[in-house]
């Protein structure tokens, strides 16, 4: 006996805010949940079926550190050997839509060999966190040149 219904497992998955794509041995997209094409930058042209299923995974990240290695080697490069040590990768790209974007990417190795997935990557945006992070050191900035300014501080000092 399952513990879930297909059906429901596919709709909490569908419905998270964390993006999904499933890739098959090969490291072709399978299927993909729609914060994942959120992410990407979904736009109302695009053609899931056309222009993401059955796509090498690389292709939908391209310039990502993880997609070169992957290209080079013909395996999932986020796929680390040691599994103690779980590998993630963080890349800022153009979406589909033409905003500027930053995800955290890891992958799971998935254990069943009865079904096309074989990897599972884990989309996360922390495009806000980056933009946040890119405010602060500018006040930060200006408070310092506030305070040299002031005589308060040199500019030698990198207390701040």
């Amino acid at each position: 006996m399952s513990l879930i219904a297909p059906d429901d497992l596919a709709f909490v998955v569908d419905n998270l805010e964390e993006g999904i794509l499933f890739l098959d041995k090969d490291r072709r997209v399978v299927t993909i949940n729609k914060a994942a094409l959120k992410m990407m930058g979904q736009t109302e042209a695009i053609n899931i079926r056309e222009d993401i299923i059955d796509q090498l995974c690389p292709h939908l990240f391209p310039g990502a550190s993880c997609a070169r290695e992957c290209e080079e080697s013909g395996t999932c490069s986020l796929m680390n050997q040691d599994v103690e040590k779980e590998k993630v990768e963080e890349l800022t790209f153009q979406g589909l839509d033409g905003k500027k974007v930053t995800l955290r990417m890891r992958a799971l190795a998935l254990s069943s060999r009865e079904y096309t997935a074989r990897i599972a990557i884990l989309l996360k945006d922390c495009s806000n966190e980056r933009r946040l992070e890119e405010e602060v050191k500018g006040v930060k900035a200006r408070f310092r040149n506030l305070l040299e300014n002031a005589g308060l501080v040199s500019s030698d000092t990198t207390a701040l």
